[in-house]
Order: structure tokens, then sequence, then C-alpha cells
């Protein structure tokens, strides 16, 4: 996500600790992790 420069680094480091922390929902961090599978698949 960094190299990417696409998502403020901040924003998707909040919802990590956030959902370590129990407090997030898992469907934001899924939808991140697909889009950059997706992203290495059909652009890198």
């Amino acid at each position: 996500m960094k190299r990417r420069g696409i998502f403020d680094v901040d924003v998707v480091e909040g919802l990590r600790r956030d959902f370590d922390a129990g407090r997030g929902h898992y469907m934001h961090i899924w939808a991140l992790m697909v889009l950059e599978l997706w992203q290495r698949e059909c652009l890198d």
C-alpha cells in the first residue's frame, strides 16, 4: 500500500490496528488485500 500511494498510510494502519484489537470489520482488510492482489496480477 505504501509503495502504490493510493491510500493514506495512516488510515490503512488505523484499520489494521482496529482489526487486530477486535474493533474493526474484516471486510475492510479483505477489500484492501483483494485490491492489492488484483493490482499485482493485472497492473505489475
